[in-house]
């Protein structure tokens, strides 16, 4: 994964992947809101001591908590909400936290928080 800063309402995340049947390396970019990496990182500091493991499920319900959706768990873990709410709000700023060594995350879903203080 690479990050682009691509202004201060977006940023850019490119995956490289590998195509199942080709084996083709092609390049997938997702632009994101800047707002959801803030309020991710919001969420975390006022619930995740820094250096304490939390596991998928407490982050998840914390995210639901904090934008005040009307969905459990299931909407994150598949099914036709799973676009909707898991990428965007989840794993992407997830990704970007994890990029500028704000969190470790890992493959399972767990994170660990390593900073204080706020976004650069």
């Amino acid at each position: 994964i690479k990050i682009d800063n691509h202004n201060d309402d977006v940023i850019l995340i490119r995956e490289f992947r590998k195509h199942k049947e080709t084996g083709k390396i092609y390049e997938q970019i997702t632009r994101i809101r800047r707002e959801w990496v803030r309020n991710l990182w919001a969420i975390m500091k006022k619930n995740c001591v820094v250096g304490q493991w939390y596991g998928y499920r407490f982050l998840v319900n914390k995210i639901i908590e904090f934008y005040g959706f009307d969905v459990d768990l299931e909407a994150w873990n598949g099914g036709k909400n799973r676009s909707k709410y898991f990428f965007k709000y989840h794993y992407y700023p997830l990704k970007y936290l994890e990029s500028i060594n704000y969190i470790h995350y890992s493959g399972r879903g767990g994170i660990i928080r390593l900073k204080e203080g706020e976004l650069i």
